[in-house]
C-alpha cells in the first residue's frame, strides 16, 4: 500500500497530498521529505501509504494517475512494492524466513515500532527464526538501550547454529552503548575481530558516540583517531558524535576546525549537532559565536536570548518568509525552558492561525511547558487532543506527565500513568524510572522504590547515578544509614560517577542517623575523591554533626576551613553556628554573630526567618524570655514573617 510520488512543487503541503490521493483510499501516512538548504520545502518527492483491508488496491488505483497535473507540475507517481528495502535487509540480514508466523513479526516490527509486548510476542511464536528476524529483534532491543535482551537474543541465535554478521555485531555493540556499558561495547569490537570481522563505521560511531554520552572525551577522541588510522573517511554521524564529545570537553576550537572539515568535505551538520555547538559556545560564554551559529540556525531559543530569535522572526516576515512547524517549536521550546509557559501557548495559538497542524512533537512541548508549570488539567486536556486528533502519545508525553505529578507530590497519579504507559504498550526509559524512583524516595517510600529499582534491572534498563543518589537521599531522610551506605557501595562497584550530590546524600544520611563517626570519614571521603565541598555539605556537617551537639570550637574550624577553601559562608551557615553557640550557652558569641550578620552589605549573609527561629528558641530554653520577645517584636521592623516555628518557640 506504498507509493512514491516525484517531482512534487517545492511548496506543496503535506495537507494538500493528503487530500489528493485519499480520494482512492484512507492515507495512513506520508513521509515528508523536507529539503536541507529550506527546511520549509519539501525535497520534491514523499511516499504515501494507504491504509484499509486493501491498501495494495488503493495503491494501484493511485498509480494509474501518473502524470496528473498538480499545483502546475505533472507528478512521477509509481508503486513502490518494499523491494528496495527488501533488498537492504537481505544484504544486512539475509533471506526472510517462509513462516507466517515470522511474517507477521516483521510486519510488528513496521506496524507498531514502539510497541514493545506485541513485538516481543510476535518474535516467540517463530518456529525457526532465521538471521533476519533475529537481526531485527536485537536491533529494536539495542534502540532501546537493552543490552540485556539484545545479547540474550544475540545468544539464543548462536545457539541455534546462526553465525552472526557485521550487522548483528554492530546492532549489539549499540545496545550496549545506549546502556553505557562501554566496557561491554569495546568486549564486542574484540570479539568482532576474533570472529575475523572487520569494523565499520556503524561500529566506531556507535562507540565515540557512547563514549561522549558517558562524559569520557578522552576515550571518544582515541576511538575517533582509531577510526582514521584504519583508513576510514568519517561521515557526518562520526563527525557528530565526536563534535559532541569536544563540545562536553569544552575543546571548541578543536569542534570548529572539525566542522570546517566537515563542510569541505560535504557533510551538513544536522540540528541536533548545531544545538550541542551553541550550548558549547554558551557554556564558554562566547557570545559572538553563540550569535554566529545562533543565525546559522535561523532561529534557536536553546542560546537562551529570546529577544533576538524574536527579531529574526521579524526580520523572516519582512521578507515574506513563513516559519514553518520546526521555527514554532523551537521558540515554544525556548519559551517553556525559559519558565515563559504562557508565551509559549501564544506562539501555540499562531501556529494554529497560520493553518498549521501541531504534530507528537510539538504536542509534547506544550505537555511539557504546562507539566513545568504544574498546570496538570491543561496537561491532561493536551493529552486528550492528541488522542482526540488520531496521534499516538510517546513515551515523552507520558514522562512528562509523569514528572509533573511527582514534582507535585502526587505519586499515586505518577503511578497511575507510570502503568498506562505499560499498557500503551510503551517501555519506560531510565528518565521516566528515574522521575517515579525520585517520588517515591522523597515521599519515603523505600520499600516501593526498591521494588520499582528490581523491575527496572529485570526490564534491562540500566540505573543511572542519578536514581541511585535519590536512593540515597530516601535513605538519608528516613535515617537508615546502613541501607545509604549499602547504595553507595552499589554504586562504586558499578563504576559509576559518584558526584557531590550523592556524598552530600550520604553524609546526611549519616547526620540524620547521630552516625558522626560515619559523618567525618563521608566528608573525608569527599576531599580524598578530589571533590571540591560545596554549601551544603559544609552546612550538613555543620549543623548535623557539631551544632547539635554544640561542638563550637569545631564548628567554628570548619567555617575557618571553608574561607580558606574560597567557599564563603551564607545565612544558612552562620544559622548553624548560631544554633551551635546557643546550645553551648555562649550566648555573647550568638548575639556577636548575628550583629555581624545585621551589619552585612551582601544579601547572602543577612539574618532571615531561620536565624531568628533559632535565637528564639535558644533564649526559650534558656529561659531568657524578655530577648525572646525583644527579637519577636523586631521581626516587624526587618519586614520578616513570622512562620509555625517561631509563634512554637514563642509559645
Amino acid at each position: 500500500g506504498k507509493i512514491f510520488v516525484g517531482n512534487l512543487p517545492y511548496g506543496a503541503t503535506k495537507e494538500k497530498v493528503v487530500e489528493l490521493f485519499s480520494r482512492f483510499g484512507p492515507v495512513r501516512d506520508v513521509i515528508w521529505i523536507r529539503s536541507h538548504d529550506h527546511p520549509e520545502r519539501n525535497k520534491g518527492f514523499c511516499f504515501v501509504y494507504y491504509g484499509s483491508s486493501s491498501p495494495g488496491a488503493c495503491a494501484l488505483k493511485a498509480a494509474e494517475v501518473d502524470g496528473v497535473e498538480f499545483e502546475g507540475k505533472r507528478l512521477a507517481i509509481k508503486l513502490d512494492d518494499g523491494r528496495k528495502s527488501r533488498q537492504k535487509g537481505e544484504e544486512e540480514y539475509g533471506d526472510c524466513s517462509d513462516e507466517p508466523a515470522a511474517q507477521r513479526f516483521r510486519e510488528t516490527m513496521e506496524i507498531d515500532a514502539g510497541n514493545w509486548h506485541k513485538i516481543v510476542n510476535a518474535f516467540q511464536v517463530i518456529d525457526k527464526p532465521v538471521l533476519r528476524e533475529y537481526g531485527l529483534l536485537v536491533d529494536f532491543y539495542a534502540r532501546h538501550g537493552d543490552k540485556v535482551a539484545a545479547r540474550a537474543t544475540f545468544e539464543a541465535m548462536r545457539a541455534s547454529h546462526i553465525k552472526p554478521n557485521v550487522h548483528i555485531y554492530t546492532s549489539l555493540i549499540h545496545a550496549y552503548a545506549e546502556a553505557r556499558d562501554m566496557e561491554g561495547a569495546v568486549a564486542c569490537t574484540e570479539e568482532m575481530l576474533s570472529q575475523g570481522i572487520q569494523l565499520n563505521e556503524a561500529v566506531f560511531c556507535s562507540i565515540i558516540s557512547g563514549y561522549a554520552s558517558a562524559g569520557n572525551n578522552e576515550a571518544a577522541e582515541h576511538w575517533f583517531e582509531k577510526f582514521k588510522a584504519e583508513n576510514l573517511v568519517p561521515g557526518g554521524i562520526v563527525y557528530n558524535s565526536i563534535v559532541q564529545a569536544y563540545c562536553q570537553a569544552g575543546n571548541m576550537e578543536t569542534v570548529e576546525a572539525l566542522l570546517a572539515q566537515m563542510e569541505e568535505e560535504g557533510f551538513q551538520g544536522n540540528l541536533g549537532l548545531y544545538t550541542t555547538v551553541l550550548n558549547g559556545f554558551a557554556e564558554i560564554r562566547d557570545e559572538e559565536k553563540c550569535l554566529s551559529f545562533f543565525h546559522r540556525l535561523k532561529v534557536s531559543p536553546q542560546a537562551g536570548n529570546m529577544a533576538k530569535a524574536l527579531d529574526i522572526l521579524e526580520e523572516m516576515d519582512k521578507h515574506g518568509v513563513s516559519p514553518n512547524k520546526m521555527i514554532y517549536a523551537m521558540i515554544m521550546d525556548g519559551y517553556a525552558r525559559g519558565g515563559d509557559f504562557t508565551a509559549a501557548f501564544k506562539v501555540w495559538e499562531d501556529m494554529v492561525s497560520a493553518g498549521l497542524k501541531p504534530d507528537i512533537v510539538i504536542y509534547n512541548i506544550l505537555v511539557h511547558a504546562f507539566c513545568k508549570a504544574g498546570r496538570m488539567d491543561k496537561a491532561l486536556g493536551v493529552l486528550e487532543n492528541i488522542e482526540a486528533n488520531r496521534l499516538l502519545p510517546t513515551i515523552e508525553t507520558y514522562t512528562s506527565i509523569l514528572d509533573g505529578y511527582v514534582k507535585g507530590g502526587n505519586i499515586q497519579k505518577a503511578l497511575e500513568v507510570f502503568d498506562r504507559i505499560k499498557t500503551a504498550g510503551l517501555r519506560p526509559g531510565v528518565v521516566s524510572y528515574n522521575s517515579l524512583l525520585s517520588g517515591l524516595a522523597k515521599a519515603r517510600q523505600m520499600e516501593n522504590a526498591r521494588l520499582m529499582l528490581n523491575e527496572m534491572l529485570a526490564n534491562g534498563v540500566v540505573p543511572s547515578e542519578r536514581i541511585y543518589t535519590a536512593l540515597t537521599e530516601g535513605y538519608a531522610r528516613t535515617g537508615d544509614v546502613e541501607k545509604a551506605f549499602g547504595v553507595f557501595q552499589r554504586m562504586k562497584k558499578e563504576n559509576l560517577a559518584i558526584d557531590i550530590v550523592a556524598y552530600g546524600a550520604l553524609l546526611k544520611a549519616c547526620c540524620n542517623s547521630g552516625a558522626m563517626h560515619g559523618a567525618a570519614e563521608v566528608f573525608q571521603q569527599i576531599t580524598d575523591a578530589g571533590l571540591k565541598h560545596n554549601q551544603i555539605t559544609y552546612c550538613t556537617m555543620l549543623d548535623g554533626a557539631y551544632a547539635r551537639a554544640g561542638r563550637v570550637e569545631e564548628a567554628e574550624e570548619l567555617v575557618s576551613a571553608m574561607e580558606r577553601d574560597g567557599t564563603k559562608p551564607d545565612t544558612l551557615i552562620y544559622n548553624s553556628l548560631i544554633n551551635a553557640y546557643g546550645v553551648s550557652g555562649r550566648h555573647e558569641d550568638m548575639e556577636a554573630l548575628l550583629a555581624k550578620m545585621v551589619k552585612s552589605s551582601s544579601k547572602q549573609t543577612k539574618p532571615d526567618i531561620g536565624t531568628y527561629n533559632t535565637l528564639i528558641q535558644v533564649y526559650a530554653q534558656a529561659g531568657f524570655i524578655p530577648r525572646a520577645e525583644e527579637l519577636f517584636q523586631g521581626l516587624a521592623r526587618l519586614k520578616l514573617v513570622p512562620d509555625a516555628t517561631t509563634w512554637t518557640a514563642l509559645m
